[in-house]
């Protein structure tokens, strides 16, 4: 009794005789909470601080089934007051319900070790009361949670495929699964809800044929507030159809099978109109022609379809205005049926004494008398003719016959005209030849015609400049017939005493006299190097220009004299030479020893 330090001997005979009490009581299953609660326990457990192993005083009511000490579970007041820091050991955390049972609840018969996870081996009492046992399985977990048998955790879309919504959520099982049978249950409406489709009434469900596919109209919520898409029929509600009651269509209750033609429900709105009377005028009873879904007065005749297009002030008239006597069928499309008055009554110009035709369209439009424009055919109306009025050239009323040439209607402007005197020049009563129609200053004369094209200083002159005295029949093209004078009158050099030719055009052309060439070429006689820059007086001395030697020596003799050593040399200058320059000598001579040199 010396090994625990401490503790003397009287001590220990107390302690004994306490643990021959308790060993006593626990194997008689007597309770031991007021040993423990004693104050001889709690004495004892303090002057024992050392002591960590329970076994030494107390006896494994456990059987060694649990590897832990007994703290782990147990505190020092009571057996029953487990620690507050207790977690269930092992792989079953214990929550919702499970942490509120004793152990012995489910470790039953003081069986720790070895303890199924089952919810069965618990829960078979209860299952055993339970009617769906043998139709639901044995796995509790798919449907309930350790909170409470209620079925929380049961997904009737994952788990069947049907989801569950609306009303059919807050319902028992057993109101869908009849007589406990869960497998193979349908999922169409009518399995459960053929009662109600055979009593419906408002409308007789049965009688009028109606689907059986519940969630055609209805929503699982309720049936009232149900929606039917008429669209399914072929046949969808708009307007004012669709605010109607089903029987308005369906009467006696009749579903399957109706006409969706108008006239089906619409015969005696048909038979009963008077303005126009339908049925007198042959309307055809196809309602959607006139009138749309909204109301009868809001319909709309599209008249295209009748091959005539109402437009302008036709598309506001009334039916009647054109369709007299209520006729429809077979009303003539032509202007002069409806408009004879019109066209009879017309003075201004009088239709019909000037041999109008009855086509109105030829000059008017829809949408007024006044804004239609007759589209003159054959003689183009444009500038100054635009804007006249019809009886500027339709004098007395007369338009048939109306001749298109100028002198019809300007006969008396061609004779007056005297700046030139047209009729005395005898020019062309086509005023077109000379002038347009915006006005008679604005007119031009295309010279070209004449053949005689008139450019450069000829272009801007004044007709008057060539044609003198109001002469233009005849007058001579040829250049010495205007510029008689000019040719006479030029003294470098003087054409007449040179004897140049009277065609201007060898040196001349029409930009101005200044700007004068002449062709060398043309006499035979083509001038090269130093010759083309020369002035013409230079070879031509004395104004001669006839007759003028093309030999060299015949300028060139004081150049010949004056060179050295050409006494002996022949006069054809242009056996050494070439016009560019003297210098540049091409002729060769015999020298000492059979060689030639060049002579510089």
């Amino acid at each position: 009794m010396t090994g625990c330090r401490g503790v003397q001997r009287t001590d220990w005979v107390k302690i004994v005789g306490l643990l021959m009490v308790l060993t006593l009581t626990g194997i008689g299953g007597a309770v031991m909470e007021p040993v423990h609660a004693s104050e001889a326990s709690v004495a004892m457990h303090a002057k024992l601080p050392n002591v960590e192993n329970c076994s030494a005083c107390h006896a494994d009511p456990h059987r060694g089934q649990i590897r832990f000490g007994c703290g782990t579970c147990h505190t020092t007041d009571r057996w029953d007051d487990l620690s507050s820091d207790f977690s269930h050991p092992g792989e079953f955390p214990l929550t919702g319900r499970h942490a509120t049972v004793s152990c012995s609840e489910c470790h039953r018969d003081g069986q720790f070790k070895g303890t199924p996870r089952d919810c069965q081996v618990c829960h078979w009492q209860r299952r055993r009361d339970d009617p769906y046992e043998t139709r639901l399985g044995i796995d509790c977990a798919r449907c309930h949670t350790p909170n409470g048998w209620a079925p929380a955790n049961w997904n009737h879309t994952v788990e069947t495929g049907f989801a569950l919504s609306g009303a059919h959520r807050g319902i028992a099982c057993d109101e869908c699964h009849r007589n406990l049978a869960f497998e193979g249950t349908p999922a169409e409406c009518m399995a459960c809800h053929e009662g109600d489709y055979n009593g419906t009434r408002d409308p007789n469900h049965r009688d009028g044929g109606f689907p059986t596919e519940c969630q055609l109209c209805h929503t699982t919520n309720s049936w009232s507030g149900s929606t039917y898409s008429h669209d399914t029929t072929g046949f969808p509600l708009t307007g004012g159809h669709a605010g109607l009651e089903c029987s308005a269509c369906h009467t006696g209750g009749v579903y399957t099978g109706l006409s969706t033609d108008c006239i089906a429900c619409h015969e005696d709105d048909y038979n009963g109109t008077r303005d126009p009377d339908h049925r007198a005028a042959g309307f055809p009873t196809d309602c959607i022609q006139c009138h749309d879904v909204t109301a009868w007065t809001s319909g709309t005749f599209d008249h295209d379809t009748t091959g005539y297009s109402l437009t302008g002030a036709h598309r506001t008239v009334s039916c009647a205005d054109c369709h007299t006597d209520g006729t429809y069928a077979g009303t003539s499309r032509e202007c002069a049926a409806c408009h004879a008055d019109d066209y009879t009554a017309t003075s201004d110009p009088n239709h019909a004494a000037a041999g109008y035709g009855m086509d109105c369209a030829a000059c008017h439009d829809t949408d007024s008398w006044k804004s239609g424009a007759f589209n003159h055919t054959g003689f183009d109306l444009s500038g100054a003719h635009a804007g006249l009025d019809c009886t500027a050239c339709h004098t007395s009323g007369q338009y048939a016959g109306t001749p298109r040439e100028c002198a019809g209607c300007h006969r008396d402007d061609y004779d007056t005209t005297d700046d030139p005197h047209h009729a005395a020049a005898g020019f062309s009563t086509d005023c077109a030849t000379c002038h347009d129609a915006s006005s008679w200053s604005s007119g031009r004369f295309d010279h070209a015609t004449t053949g005689y094209p008139l450019t450069g200083k000829h272009a801007g002159l004044d007709c008057r400049e060539c044609h003198s005295g109001g002469v233009y029949k005849g007058l001579h093209t040829a250049c010495y017939a205007c510029h008689t004078d000019d040719y006479s009158g030029a003294g470098d050099p003087s054409h007449t005493a040179a004897g140049f030719p009277t065609d201007c055009t060898l040196c001349h052309d029409t930009s101005g006299w200044n700007n004068d060439f002449f062709n060398h070429a043309t006499t035979g006689y083509t001038l090269t190097g130093a010759h083309t820059t020369l002035e013409c007086s230079a070879c031509h001395a004395g104004n001669q220009y006839a007759g003028t030697s093309r030999e060299c020596f015949a300028c060139h003799e004081e150049d010949y004299r004056d060179a050295p050593n050409h006494g002996n040399y022949p006069t054809d200058c242009e056996q050494c030479h070439d016009t560019n320059s003297w210098n540049t000598t091409r002729f060769r001579q015999p020298v000492h020893g059979g060689m030639l040199r060049r002579n510089r």
